[in-house]
């Protein structure tokens, strides 16, 4: 089991670029070459997982296809930590 820990910003599109001039932001090194990634969320047609804050994930990258499941956390202030399980997927 690993954590997933994510911070959701929400601002105007307008924002944006003065955002990247920021120099917080700016100073920011990318790691590695950036990646496509294919994200398919899964429910039951009476969406109980949604219901349960539970989330069924397909992610496929380049390389690999994985399975997630992610559990409900506490949320604070767009900042949350969850516990979520992976697992390499096959179809």
């Amino acid at each position: 089991m690993g954590i997933e820990v994510e911070l959701k910003l929400s601002f105007p599109l307008d924002a944006l670029e003065r955002i990247a001039q920021h120099p917080r932001i700016a100073a920011g090194t990318p790691e590695g070459p950036p990646k496509i990634l294919d994200n398919t969320y899964f429910d039951t047609p009476a969406l109980e997982l949604h219901q349960n804050r539970v989330a069924l994930r397909i992610r496929k990258t380049p390389t690999s296809t994985v399975q997630t499941i992610k559990c409900a956390a506490p949320a604070e202030a767009g900042l949350s930590s969850r516990p979520e399980w992976e697992h390499a997927y096959s179809g």
